[in-house]
């Protein structure tokens, strides 16, 4: 799955289905519809995070390999 498939699910189950007339839009193809430019800041904020998210977590393992090899 790739990226914009993991924000929009992030998205839609967040703030879930609106219906309009008895037509169920979901909140990233409204997002995305209606402010591309707020879809694509908060996608580039999501990513970002992502990214920050990954780094810590190999800062992380790189300090228990560290601490393994103190012992």
């Amino acid at each position: 799955m790739n990226s914009n498939n993991d924000f929009d699910d992030l998205l839609d189950g967040c703030n879930g289905d609106v219906v309009i007339c008895g037509i169920t839009f979901s909140a990233s193809q409204i997002l995305k519809a209606c402010d591309p430019i707020a879809y694509r800041s908060l996608f580039a904020d999501y990513e970002n995070n992502k990214q920050y998210e990954q780094d810590e977590d190999e800062d992380e393992d790189e300090q228990d390999e560290d601490e393994g090899e103190m012992k």
